[in-house]
């Protein structure tokens, strides 16, 4: 199920969807035997909201951010019983993007960005507990320039 919302005006437009999904026979692949097969339950409910501003006519502000709760029961990873796990594996529960772009002039864009991922799990090996991996922050910068016709050049 997803439903959601959205505004969108002259300078700014704002969208705010809300989801769930219940996979009651979840696809896997089995790398020893190379198959695939079914495997667990997921149920998996989040919110993603996403919004853009025009600052003034060079300058622009867009920025997104997904929430995740999830819930997974499968075969435990230590024992041969079925276990509940409270995420997913790899996928974290909070993502922010933003990133702010510059037009200096009609054919040049200049942008810096920002990405912030949450801690987030991944499996810990054969018959070894899970692991948390530490969340991270990105940032980056970036110009394009559109020199002519089907041409441009970029550097990030």
């Amino acid at each position: 199920y997803e439903a959601g919302i959205a505004y969108t005006g002259k300078q700014a437009s704002v969208r705010l969807t809300g989801f769930y999904r219940d996979i009651k026979n979840g696809l896997d692949f089995d790398y020893v035997n190379f198959v695939y097969f079914n495997s667990g339950r997921q149920q998996v409910a989040g919110l993603e909201a996403e919004g853009e501003l025009q600052l003034s006519r060079k300058l622009q502000l867009s920025a997104n951010y997904t929430w995740l709760a999830a819930e997974e029961t499968l075969q435990s990873r230590l024992t041969t019983k079925d276990t509940t796990y409270n995420y997913l594996l790899k996928r974290p529960e909070h993502q922010l993007f933003a990133a702010l772009q510059y037009k200096p002039v009609e054919k040049l864009t200049l942008s810096a960005n920002l990405l912030v991922v949450s801690d987030r799990r991944d499996v810990g090996g054969f018959q070894a507990p899970d692991v948390t991996l530490k969340g991270y922050v990105l940032a980056g910068v970036a110009a394009q320039y559109k020199a002519a016709g089907n041409l441009t050049l970029f550097a990030d």
